[in-house]
């Protein structure tokens, strides 16, 4: 087999790898996200904790471990599920080119698909930011702060927040 045939089915191979776990990572945590367990968020250790989506947003509690897991799960797996024929129409072109031409292109091609990797968390992060509030509330479907517990309401009763503007006051 010509060198340049091995070297191309090697860089088809890696980057269908990457892609392919990608795919795999996201259908299973789509479907199973790692338990929430505070006590041992703080802790790295061997076992379940290795496992799972980990931001300070994410582990606020378990409303926000399970959105951001369930949600970059599914982000990871439209990513591969797109990233899988981008790898093939890549690589076709490099098929019967010289050894220096594949591994280029083929090491480039690797580039992108390991920035595509974070995409996922990039996308993952904006929406917990959308959907929760700092402190790990979840936003109305409006995304407007919860007005129950907050201090305005607490101390006047009127479930306004205290940072918007008055109105119809001089």
């Amino acid at each position: 087999m010509a060198s340049w045939l091995t070297l191309w089915l090697t860089m088809l191979g890696t980057n269908l790898l990457l892609v392919g776990f990608l795919i795999a990572m996201g259908a299973w945590q789509a479907k199973h996200p790692p338990a929430y367990r505070p006590d041992s968020l703080r802790q790295f250790g061997w076992g379940w904790n290795l496992s799972g989506y980990r931001s300070a947003m994410s582990k606020k509690n378990a409303d926000t471990w399970e959105f951001a897991n369930r949600n970059i799960g599914r982000r990871a797996l439209r990513t591969g599920l797109i990233g899988l024929p981008v790898v093939v129409l890549a690589m076709l072109p490099l098929l019967g080119r010289s050894e220096n031409v594949v591994g280029v292109g083929g090491t480039v091609l690797m580039a992108v698909v390991c920035v595509g990797i974070f995409v996922p968390m990039v996308q993952t992060e904006r929406s917990l930011r959308a959907t929760f509030t700092r402190d790990g509330a979840r936003r109305d479907r409006s995304g407007r702060r919860p007005t129950t517990g907050t201090r305005a309401s607490q101390s006047r009763g009127t479930g306004r927040d205290p940072r918007s503007p008055r109105r119809g006051t001089r």
